[in-house]
């Protein structure tokens, strides 16, 4: 089959063809309201942006000054003073420690400390104490650490520190449990809070009997044993809120006392062990009663191991 060749018609002639063509189209006024009413069918500026000038797109100054980049949110805090700096160290430090790594994080902790920045040590420091309490042995072994690069000077201020931190604790009665969280403590949110709350007084008065066993502290060690079993003597133990927290005044007098060395723990003033005795006998709590009962039986265990 043979193919024909295409026919080829010149451009001229299309165009000299168009220009004698003087009559308009029959629907002429129909494709003009169409093109006037439909913008698909109207150009655009060539300055808008389409799918077919992207490569060339030009940026408005107008948006831009109308709607300005804004600044990505920084996430974390950005204080870079030196004191927060420190902060920063010495929590990165505190929270990587371990029995394991204790030399590594001793040598780390006495690179970063700054003599200057001793308040900032000893209230982050004491902070850990109260959070984790099983924690303590080896918070203590950092200290001491940090007193063996310290001058006489240095050594005094330190535990001037400490002091202070300590009649804050005693004159602003920090040991006490509050009455409103304790009355709440039915329901179980507030059941966790009274729980964390009780537990934090405990780590304190762990904390205390630690840092009094170093020497950091000087002070009469049994003076605060005296205020608090003083004020559980004069709480109204038919009020179950206040048998409750009598409850958490012994778990605090108990765990502080046992903090103490075993010099001091055994030889306990029996005026405080009166008390405690007289405590067992009144409107407690079983589990008061079996706590004071075990304290009183360790104490008495320790004397006799002595004579």
């Amino acid at each position: 089959m043979e193919i024909e060749a295409p026919v080829q018609i010149a451009f001229s002639l299309w165009v000299d063809t168009y220009k004698m063509l003087k009559d308009p189209h029959g629907k002429d006024a129909f494709f003009k309201e169409i093109i006037a009413s439909y913008t698909c069918f109207q150009e655009k500026p060539e300055s808008k942006f389409n799918k077919w000038n992207h490569g060339h797109r030009k940026q408005s100054h107008v948006f831009n000054d109308s709607f300005p980049k804004k600044e990505r949110v920084k996430i974390g805090n950005q204080d870079t003073s030196r004191e927060n700096v420190f902060k920063k160290e010495l929590i990165s430090i505190l929270n990587k420690l371990t029995n394991a790594n204790l030399d590594t994080i001793v040598r780390q902790l006495r690179v970063s400390f700054q003599i200057d920045l001793m308040e900032i040590f000893v209230q982050v420091l004491w902070d850990y104490f109260k959070r984790q309490p099983e924690f303590q042995p080896l918070y203590i072994k950092l200290l001491e650490s940090v007193y063996q690069i310290l001058s006489d000077d240095d050594i005094l201020e330190m535990n001037l520190l400490w002091s202070k931190i300590w009649n804050a604790f005693q004159q602003e009665e920090q040991w006490k449990m509050e009455y409103e969280l304790v009355e709440q403590s039915h329901n179980y949110d507030d059941f966790c809070e009274y729980l964390k709350e009780k537990k934090k007084k405990n780590a304190m008065a762990q904390g205390w009997g630690r840092l009094m066993s170093l020497g950091m502290i000087r002070t009469e060690p049994y003076t605060w044993v005296y205020q608090i079993l003083e004020h559980c003597h004069e709480q109204d133990l038919t009020n179950v809120v206040y048998k409750s927290m009598v409850d958490s005044y012994i778990e605090q007098v108990r765990d502080y006392c046992k903090s103490l060395p075993v010099g001091l723990y055994e030889n306990i003033p029996s005026s405080i062990l009166h008390k405690m005795e007289a405590m067992k006998e009144g409107e407690l709590s079983k589990a008061t009663q079996f706590k004071i009962m075990d304290f009183l039986e360790d104490v008495q265990k320790m004397k006799l191991s002595k004579k």
